[in-house]
């Protein structure tokens, strides 16, 4: 009945001119609920993995003195070049450190690619409210079009193996379709239902846009201290190594942000399936409850998670450039091999991440617990 309900939904009847949203499944209403996997939104909870949130706050910390050493360090102008004899220029390096031109130039760049992201997801969230069902075939569509545009462009800048395989590929998606067609009724169910949590819980639009812009300062702000610390004057291998770290510092900085906007939506709409037809266990704004646990007692399982994959994308990194400057053919295929299985398991990471953060979010587990 409630499929037959949820189907009359999607192809047009009428809902008395509001948002449907399903009733949740039926729950008890106790405030904690206890099951197999833990008690759901405990109201008392220790802080979990609490050493990985120090030490995330502490790394940040840590890059206030790079900062003063890198300005110290820099020359009167970061346009002058400091020139050093003892060394070669006529060699062309194989990294070439950004210029404070080309900062300037990649913010207004990133400005106004956002704005236009920003754009086209509104119209692509209007057209998944109003046609479910044609976006999915429309998805489909355009992923065979472009998919089969960008294999022939490739054929035709001579890159014959990889164009023929996006051909092949595209050529395939009519026939993923086929085999996929008894699911696209629940398919568009799910985005149905999708896009209305998101209309009665408009809190999560906000968390996701604060979360990015969280993400654009900490990334210009970040790029700050590479072009003063590359610019300095320090020894080659305080540069190096500070480069490293800072690289290390972005990644691990920018998953928190993304895991923390990951868990407080997956804590909202679990919120919403497990208490939502209770008035009284409901939060008043569970998108708000949710953010709360995010950033504090789950904070530190969230640092924990999102390390894992910087250290990873570090190591990653280092043995790309090892592979790329390395004259030893040895060495060269030690680390690329490396770099393939250091990618996999970042990978593998990533993935179980997301499961990971939404049982942290739902039972407040540990990250090992919930991994």
């Amino acid at each position: 009945e409630k499929m037959v309900e949820l189907d009359n939904v999607v192809t047009g009847v009428p809902d008395n001119t509001q948002q449907y949203l399903p009733d949740p499944p039926d729950f008890p209403v106790e405030s904690t609920v206890q099951y197999s996997g833990g008690e759901r939104f405990p109201q008392k909870t220790e802080f979990r993995d609490w050493p990985f949130a120090l030490l995330f706050v502490l790394h940040l910390l840590v890059l206030i003195p790079l900062l003063v050493i890198a300005v110290m360090a820099h020359p009167v102008s970061p346009t002058t070049p400091v020139v050093d004899p003892s060394i070669d220029h006529s060699i062309e390096p194989s990294f070439k450190p950004l210029s404070w031109t080309g900062f300037y130039r990649l913010m207004g760049g990133s400005v106004f690619c956002a704005a236009i992201g920003l754009g086209f997801s509104a119209i692509w969230y209007f057209l998944m409210r109003t046609f479910p069902r044609e976006m999915v075939y429309a998805s489909f569509a355009l992923t065979f079009v472009l998919t089969l545009t960008l294999g022939v462009a490739i054929i035709f800048l001579g890159g014959f193996v990889f164009g023929i395989t996006l051909v092949i590929l595209s050529l395939l998606m009519p026939l993923l379709l086929f085999l996929l067609r008894s699911r696209i009724d629940f398919t568009v169910i799910l985005l149905k239902v999708t896009v209305d949590i998101v209309n009665r819980f408009k809190g999560v639009l906000i968390v996701s846009a604060g979360g990015a812009a969280a993400y654009v300062s900490w990334y210009f702000l970040w790029l700050s201290v590479v072009l003063l610390w590359q610019g300095s004057r320090l020894p080659d291998w305080a540069i190096v190594a500070g480069l490293v770290y800072l690289f290390l510092s972005l990644i691990w900085t920018a998953q928190v942000i993304k895991n923390v906007v990951h868990t407080t939506i997956a804590g909202t709409v679990a919120t919403w399936y497990f208490q939502g037809s209770s008035s009284v266990t409901m939060p008043s704004n569970p998108t708000l409850y949710s953010l709360k646990r995010s950033c504090t007692t789950s904070f530190g399982s969230i640092c924990l998670g999102s390390l894992i994959v910087a250290v990873l994308s570090t190591l990653s990194l280092l043995a790309g450039v090892a592979e790329k400057e390395s004259k030893n053919a040895f060495v060269k295929i030690v680390a690329l091999v490396a770099k393939l299985i250091l990618k996999i398991f970042e990978r593998i990471i990533k993935y179980l991440n997301k499961y990971a953060f939404t049982q942290v979010a739902i039972y407040g587990k540990t990250y090992i617990q919930a991994a």
